[in-house]
């Protein structure tokens, strides 16, 4: 059956595991200078958003794992990240 999961680590990297072929073309969102420690989705699957111990929250394409956007501006780890119901 198909889906993926989500995982989050302590290398920085976020990644999504696509189940339909038991994680082997698992996609890498790279960027995160530290630990991830939070993780949300949107309710259609398409935008991902991460936080991580270098203090910033990517935003990212989950189609193409492309880093759409890089916010910066908390002073220590982001521990929590959400996304309303009406998406970004």
């Amino acid at each position: 059956k198909g889906g993926r999961i989500i995982s989050a680590s302590k290398d920085g990297k976020v990644k999504l595991w696509n189940l339909a072929t038991k994680g082997r073309d698992a996609l890498k969102l790279e960027g995160h200078e530290g630990g991830v420690k939070a993780v949300a989705t949107s309710a259609d699957g398409r935008t991902l958003v991460s936080g991580g111990q270098d203090n910033k929250v990517h935003i990212w394409d989950t189609e193409t794992g492309e880093l759409k956007v890089k916010l910066d501006g908390h002073s220590l780890a982001v521990l929590s990240v959400g996304i309303s119901r009406d998406g970004l």
